[in-house]
């Protein structure tokens, strides 16, 4: 078991059926326990390997001045500044991916200057992909300002990074926190969800217009009704299907007689 190597572990981790642990002893010493550990199961197997940068997962462990540090991995067969595959609103699709993708280097990334190296790459990966320096530097200094580390743009603190690395840490939890509040709205009719489509048009105006006539209008409705206590209710609006021309050639043709009918001869 782990609790008899206790002297010799100094770190220890566990992910599902796969292990990683560092060792201060002599590498016979380690294989003789991975060999006694084997040998009482036979379904148990071994990945040994050594080394300055080993992979775990999707990170990468090194160690750096001293200490472990973790980066991610990028997988070499894989080919590199490419963007995930979007069949509707590639643009709402990929500014969504940025930003989470930024806040995944920041969790797997020990060092900021590993991080600044992989929000280099993201970058370059959608200005590869056709994308306007415009639209990545919006996305980049919105993700800064969202989580108070503009100072970084100006020059890499690690204190700062720090600072930001543990914001982030605990951003799961809160937006699980913020959803469960939203679930406690809707069911209490104080947040209302609107889809509409929207072909072109600014999407921005639209929904302010939109808010202002709904709030108007609940107001008014409020107003002459006999409640004394008038509700707050939030309403958000989003335009679900922004189809671009790749969506509309790769969606099933509609089922219809016309469409089966071959061209004759006369």
């Amino acid at each position: 078991s782990i609790n008899a190597t206790k002297p010799f572990v100094v770190f220890f981790l566990r992910c599902q059926n796969q292990l990683f642990f560092t060792w201060n002893e002599t590498e016979d010493e380690l294989r003789t326990l991975l060999n006694m550990v084997a040998s009482q199961d036979p379904n148990v197997i071994f990945d040994f390997e050594i080394g300055r940068r080993i992979p775990f997962l999707d990170a990468v462990i090194d160690k750096y001045e001293g200490e472990l540090a973790t980066t991610i991995y990028h997988n070499p067969k894989r080919q590199k500044y490419t963007l995930p595959y979007a069949i509707n609103n590639a643009k709402l699709a990929h500014s969504h991916w940025l930003r989470s993708a930024l806040i995944r280097a920041v969790r797997y990334c020990t060092t900021v200057y590993e991080f600044d190296f992989e929000r280099i790459s993201l970058e370059v990966a959608c200005l590869a992909n056709g994308y306007s320096l415009e639209f990545v530097e919006k996305r980049v200094n919105h993700f800064y300002t969202f989580f108070d580390a503009t100072s970084l743009r100006q020059s890499l603190d690690q204190n700062v990074y720090e600072k930001l690395r543990l914001r982030l840490f605990n951003f799961i939890s809160e937006q699980k926190l913020t959803g469960k509040r939203n679930q406690e709205s809707e069911k209490k009719n104080e947040r209302v969800r609107l889809f509409y489509l929207n072909a072109f048009g600014s999407k921005r105006k639209f929904n302010t217009q939109l808010r202002e006539i709904l709030s108007n209008y609940l107001k008014r409705k409020e107003s002459s009704s006999a409640s004394s206590k008038p509700n707050e209710i939030k309403i958000l609006s989003t335009a679900k299907y922004q189809y671009s021309l790749n969506a509309l050639l790769s969606q099933q043709k509609p089922n219809h007689p016309l469409l089966k009918k071959t061209m004759t001869k006369k």
